[in-house]
């Protein structure tokens, strides 16, 4: 059955075109198709350039890795060894004039327990290498005060002081006064025994040492005619 309200389109008429609205927009089938095609061209792997003007793909440009050519060295820089004795002494000795060398071969006495003008001129002026302790001049009254006349010394000379004294024992101990009586040379000798020996000697020299002296003119040879 027919229903009568419907009209039936006449013959050359325009159907319209099914649409569908999103957003607002109608989207017909001719607008989707379209952006479809604008859509596949844009994500395409083709590109449209002068010199590939058929849309040939592009493969990625390599990214060029830069090494260094000669790496970096994290070691330390090389350090000049500490000179020897001897070469220490030349290089003072090469920085000298010929006062100061006819200085440095001269070892004197003086008066006194405290550093005085006549020793400054010595030290300083003449520049000579060292001092002799001795008992019969003063200079040894007891430990501090040889202590001090020592360090006092050695701050006023250019070149560091041989500081002398006759410590052998026995009738010679320039000393005595503040280290007391030490076996002398021959009753040592005549014990026979090395231990003995060396004993006197590291005695005497650790003696020296914390009194601030560096020589000390023993052991000696001597020849018993008295």
């Amino acid at each position: 059955m027919m229903n009568n309200n419907v009209e039936a389109p006449f013959i050359g008429a325009r159907v319209p075109e099914a649409t569908r609205q999103v957003g607002g927009i109608h989207w017909s089938p001719k607008k989707i198709i379209a952006l479809l095609a604008c859509l596949l061209f844009l994500f395409s792997g083709c590109s449209l350039t002068p010199d590939n003007p058929k849309g040939a793909y592009l493969a990625p440009i390599p990214t060029a890795t830069l090494t260094a050519s000669h790496p970096l060295s994290l070691s330390p820089l090389p350090t000049s060894p500490p000179l020897s004795d001897s070469e220490l002494a030349m290089r003072i000795v090469q920085g000298m004039s010929l006062d100061q060398k006819l200085g440095q071969m001269v070892i004197v006495e003086f008066y006194g327990a405290t550093v005085n003008g006549d020793l400054t001129q010595m030290l300083q002026g003449n520049q000579v290498s060292g001092v002799l302790i001795e008992n019969k001049n003063g200079n040894a009254q007891s430990r501090s005060q040889l202590v001090s006349l020592n360090q006092s010394m050695q701050k006023q000379a250019p070149v560091p002081l041989f500081i002398t004294t006759d410590f052998e024992g026995g009738v010679v101990n320039e000393l005595r006064q503040i280290t007391g009586e030490r076996t002398s040379e021959q009753t040592i000798g005549a014990s026979g025994n090395p231990t003995v020996a060396y004993n006197a000697g590291h005695s005497a020299a650790a003696d020296l040492t914390n009194l601030g002296l560096n020589v000390n003119f023993m052991p000696i040879v001597d020849v018993l005619t008295n």
